[in-house]
Parts: structure tokens; C-alpha cells; sequence
């Protein structure tokens, strides 16, 4: 296809960096076909653009899902302490229960 110069560089490597799948294919079919060094410098570049992209969406992702794990522990913890502060139960949490025990006196 690209090997005997059927589409001409620029538009090769326009190809590559189409999103989605079409990039990715693109890039793969032109890095095994195509010699030129343009066109296989767009490849190699596009390939390695999808690699941090999709690395840093799994990152991304995880991190969300950790933020919102977090953020339901510490909506549970401020229940669990209006509830003992409303059978008036001095709860004490670590560390900080300590510290507004000495601050409160």
C-alpha cells in the first residue's frame, strides 16, 4: 500500500494521529508497511501517545475511584460522630480526639 508510495506522506501521517481506533490501526498498518522515515516517525509517535494516554487514564481512573472511597469513609465517619455526640458519648478519634480533649479544658 504505502510501501510503493500509493498515498503520499503528509496525508499518512495525518492518518496516525486520527483518534479513537483509526490512529491506532493507522499507526500499526504504517509502522509494518511503510519505510519512510516521515511517515514511520508519525507512527512511532502516535503509538507512543496512545501508550501515556492510555496509561494515564487508567491512573486517572483509579484515582477517582479512590477519591470517591475516600470520600464515603469520611461521609460515614461524620455520621458515626453525629450519632455518639447525639447519645452524648465522648468518641474519641486518634490523635485528634486527644488534642480537642487538651484544647477543650
Amino acid at each position: 500500500m504505502a510501501g510503493n508510495n500509493d498515498i503520499q506522506e503528509n496525508t499518512a501521517g495525518l492518518l496516525c494521529y486520527c483518534p479513537a481506533s483509526i490512529g491506532l490501526i493507522a499507526s500499526i498498518v504504517f509502522l509494518i508497511i511503510d519505510k519512510r522515515k516521515f511517515v514511520r516517525f508519525c507512527a512511532i509517535q502516535s503509538l507512543l501517545l496512545y501508550v501515556v494516554m492510555i496509561v494515564l487514564s487508567v491512573f486517572l481512573w483509579l484515582m477517582l475511584f479512590v477519591g470517591i472511597i475516600i470520600t464515603l469513609a469520611m461521609l460515614a465517619l461524620w455520621i458515626i460522630l453525629m450519632v455518639k455526640a447525639y447519645q452524648h458519648e465522648m468518641f474519641k478519634l486518634p490523635v485528634l480526639g486527644n488534642l480537642a480533649d487538651q484544647w477543650s479544658n
